[in-house]
């Protein structure tokens, strides 16, 4: 009930095709519909009585929609915005100029394995083949040259602040090809295979450096190019085995139900196992040992391979010295609320 699933809705909101533009919330601010324009601008305004006034630090807060980055980062500096969610090269920029950087860490960003009963693939099916995938990268490699060391190396999908996090499984799989080889031979690919997955503009760097490393092995890797807008319908529908992407990393049973369960977004092809069942389920009735549980799934899940996680990286929000903002736990850009004038 902590997450975006569990916020208190208004019931006379709730299937109204007002909601769509019109929010109906109870914070501490509400939406400007007059100033604001769609795609381009969202202004709040303070809202009247509010029961605490120690969160409404502004009059107004105005939210400007700037997807590139370069843009982005132009508009901080030249002092237009206050605060942006950057990138480690744009970051450079406005360190600079003097930008405040207030970091955390929210996703992890590797490729998810899907196809595990072979559908499509059916070399993934052999878990051999996809440990094979994981030995084969060198993530910090990759960290350090796309990312500027911006994040860490890990091997697992659950983070740090997760409550199912293991240390030892960060390291399970280090960078060996040939090992991987190994791996593709015992399963019974000595030649490799071909693996395609689908591809937009913000993952197509990464995944030419993806398709160089499996390459090394023996792996061929296929990116196909799709709308941006096709991306996630895709990957759900099942029409790929695998797929490039980057995950927020929530608490146990919310991880669980976003990429593991039978009914996960993320698992299309609905993929399990009697024991990782039991497993799941032992979570789910755990009550406050539920964290401690999630780390068995957590260990069968990067066992078996089901995904290849490469880094969690670093969200890096700058803000200028006008104002102050606080961190938030598992989100890239805090809420409204935690943004303050500057003493």
């Amino acid at each position: 009930m902590t997450q975006a699933a569990g916020l208190v809705a208004s019931p006379k909101a709730i299937g109204t095709d007002g909601i769509k533009t019109a929010p109906d919330g109870s914070g501490p601010y509400v939406l400007d519909t007059k100033n604001t324009v769609k795609g381009s601008q969202y202004v709040f305004t303070k809202r009247d009585g509010y029961w605490n006034k120690d969160l409404q630090k502004f009059d107004k807060i105005t939210i400007k929609y700037l997807v590139d980055l370069t843009a982005r980062t132009n508009a901080l500096v030249s002092g237009q915005i206050d605060a942006a969610l950057l990138d480690p090269k744009t970051g450079k920029q406005a360190e600079g100029s003097g930008m405040v950087l207030n970091k955390s860490q929210v996703d992890w960003q590797g490729i998810l394995l899907y196809d595990r009963d072979g559908k499509i693939t059916p070399e993934l099916a052999n878990v051999k083949v996809r440990q094979a995938i994981n030995y084969a990268f060198d993530r910090k490699t990759i960290l350090d040259q796309q990312f500027l060391g911006q994040g860490t190396v890990t091997n697992q999908v659950f983070g740090p602040e997760s409550g199912a996090y293991v240390p030892a499984l960060d390291t399970m799989y280090p960078y060996d090809p040939a090992k991987a080889k190994s791996l593709l031979a015992e399963a019974g690919y000595p030649n490799g295979f071909t693996l395609k997955i689908p591809t937009v503009a913000a993952f197509d760097p990464i995944n030419a450096v993806f398709k160089q490393q499996l390459a090394d092995v023996g792996i061929t890797l296929v990116p196909e190019t799709i709308p941006p807008a096709n991306l996630v319908a895709d990957m759900a529908a099942g029409k790929y085995s695998a797929g490039t992407f980057q995950l927020y990393q929530g608490e146990p049973w919310v991880a669980i139900n976003q990429m593991v369960s039978t009914t996960a977004l993320y698992n299309p092809f609905k993929n399990s196992t009697d024991e990782l069942k039991t497993l799941i389920g032992a979570v789910q009735n755990g009550g406050g040992n539920s964290s401690e549980l999630a780390k068995k799934v957590n260990q069968y899940i990067t066992e078996n391979a089901w995904f290849v996680p490469m880094y969690r990286l670093n969200q890096m929000y700058y803000s200028n010295k006008k104002i102050t903002v606080t961190p938030q736990l598992q989100q890239a850009v805090p809420s409204i609320y935690n943004y303050a004038p500057a003493k």
